[in-house]
């Protein structure tokens, strides 16, 4: 069991693969939540990964952050279906 002074840190290439599976991806959630397809620009994927390992926030980072830059496209135009995320 953690403390909560210790944390579970994976490699930026791991939080890769987090964001490719189907059941715990924080991309794949929000698109099953709003009904939706979401992708990833490479370079924003990378941006991502490379963040959530450093800053050691992991996957609660790249929820937060996918999360909002669904946001600011829904504020642009909310009758899509189809957004391409990028930072």
């Amino acid at each position: 069991m953690l403390t909560p002074q210790q944390s579970v840190s994976f490699s930026a290439e791991a939080y890769k693969e987090i964001l490719k599976d189907e059941l715990i991806s924080p991309l794949h959630q929000l698109e099953r939540q709003y009904g939706i397809k979401l992708s990833l620009d490479r370079e924003t994927e990378q941006k991502l990964v490379q963040e959530a390992e450093a800053n050691r926030m992991g996957v609660r980072y790249l929820r937060s952050r996918i999360q909002q830059m669904l946001n600011e496209q829904v504020f642009q135009d909310c009758s899509q279906s189809e957004y391409l995320l990028s930072a």
